[in-house]
């Protein structure tokens, strides 16, 4: 069973490098930057920092964590080695420590990138996740 799970979750991940690719490729359309965050920090009044707050929803949005595929601080992981038709093969999850913040969010509230989970975030959550990585 783990490692259909493993082996499941290579197969999203993978799937989800090509989508993140494209998404950092076509950052250019999108009107809203970091700099803009309707949510800022200075605006946050939760009983935790607005970056603690990311770094939760980036350690468990809603189910299986950011970080279980793309490390601690975003740098990206190896999820699996397998070997397809013969051949050794690694799935790795790619790096999101430099994506501009409009491919960031694209990705996000895409409905389906590859087998990557939606989480349904709200712009606050995003937001808070994309602050405490590039904070």
């Amino acid at each position: 069973m783990n490692r259909l799970f493993d082996f499941s979750l290579a197969i999203s991940v993978f799937l989800s490098i090509s989508c993140t690719q494209i998404f950092a490729q076509d950052s250019s359309d999108t009107s809203t930057s970091f700099e803009n965050l309707t949510h800022s920090h200075d605006d946050f009044d939760g009983f935790i920092s607005f970056k603690d707050y990311g770094r939760n929803l980036y350690e468990n949005p809603r189910g299986i964590g950011c970080n279980r595929c793309h490390g601690k601080k975003g740098e990206g992981s190896v999820i699996a080695h397998y070997s397809h038709k013969g051949k050794a093969k690694t799935l790795k999850a790619p790096s999101i420590k430099n994506l501009e913040f409009g491919a960031f969010i694209k990705a996000l509230r895409s409905k389906k990138i590859g087998v990557m989970p939606t989480y349904y975030l709200t712009d606050k959550e995003i937001e808070a996740i994309y602050f405490f990585l590039y904070e």
